[in-house]
């Protein structure tokens, strides 16, 4: 190749990447046009619908307790493992106030895997929770 005969007009041009900012903007204002116009979002954008999860199931203040048995933790460990007072579990326990939906999902989880909870409260030694009642008893 004849390089008197290559002429450069300047430097090669890069392909700029739009940056994020820049995406969310063009975004927005594609948004405004379409809801402008009065055109449905899912003829325009991949439109996804989140459901969800199911609630959580109600619990009587006698599940609770009885949760809290099958644990074999007082009151106290019961409601410092889920950062509430003993006065609020008391209340769930008497059936005085309903623990409120977050909680109960706790207490779900903690239904679902009780050994699990046990290992925690107890700074995961395997130590039967029986055992430990018979000495707390004894």
């Amino acid at each position: 190749m004849d390089r008197s005969k290559v002429r450069l007009t300047g430097r090669p041009t890069r392909r700029t990447i739009p940056t994020a900012g820049q995406q969310l903007v063009a975004s927005l204002r594609q948004l405004k046009q379409v809801l402008e116009r009065g055109e449905k979002l899912e003829d325009n954008f991949i439109v996804h619908e989140v459901r969800p999860a199911i609630a959580p199931r109600p619990m009587t203040g006698g599940q609770v307790r009885a949760l809290r048995e099958r644990l074999n933790v007082s009151q106290a460990v019961l409601a410092r493992l889920m950062a509430i007072s003993v006065r609020t579990l008391q209340a769930w326990e008497r059936g005085a106030t309903k623990a409120p939906p977050m909680a109960r999902r706790m207490l779900e989880a903690i239904e679902a895997d009780k050994e699990g909870w046990i290992d925690l409260v107890y700074q995961r030694r395997r130590t039967e929770p029986s055992a430990l009642k018979r000495r707390r008893a004894g």
